[in-house]
């Protein structure tokens, strides 16, 4: 009477787990990636002219446009500039605001609002960091956790096979 793959990892159930590891790191690591939803703008920063520029998907409608700039510090919320006037391109996707305010801001998250009396109003956050990464950087750090997170599953799921008779060495074969 011959045994069936399925059924013999029935038997092992432990076996689902090594079988099954790597689709779960592929998963999670996916869910992980995915882009988010379209965002309404991007945001650059200039510490030493303290000017942010952001630039909308769509144009903007003709009105009097002011930004207010405020941070968060994990406790409470700061304004730092409220009502200054901004410059709009004349594509009218791109504002600008140069303030001497925003020179060399602190790290951490902040909130800009583009308002306008006639128009919806644009909120969008910011994260300022001294250390910017580069896409290199980034991909690099993936990989390394990504190996890691894979060795690692493998070591865990061989000593819950094999049991204590595996330890932790390479020496034993599946």
């Amino acid at each position: 009477m011959p045994i069936t793959l399925l059924e013999r990892i029935a038997l092992r159930p432990s076996r689902w787990i090594l079988f099954l590891l790597p689709f779960i790191v592929f998963i999670v690591l996916l869910i992980w990636f995915i882009p988010a939803a379209e965002k309404e703008g991007t945001v650059s920063y200039d510490s030493e002219a303290g000017s942010f520029t952001i630039t909308f998907s769509e144009p903007l409608p003709d009105a009097a446009w002011t930004m207010d700039v405020s941070y968060e510090d994990g406790r409470d919320v700061r304004s730092i500039l409220s009502g200054a006037a901004i410059t709009l391109s004349s594509d009218k996707r791109t504002v600008t605001i140069v303030n001497e305010k925003l020179i060399n801001l602190h790290d951490g998250v902040y909130d800009l609002d583009v308002t306008s009396p006639t128009q919806e109003a644009h909120h969008l956050r910011f994260q300022v960091t001294d250390h910017v990464d580069s896409s290199d950087d980034t991909w690099r750090m993936v990989v390394a956790i990504l190996f890691f997170v894979v060795v690692g599953g493998f070591l865990v799921a061989r000593r819950i096979i094999f049991g204590k008779s595996a330890g932790w060495s390479w020496n034993k074969r599946i």
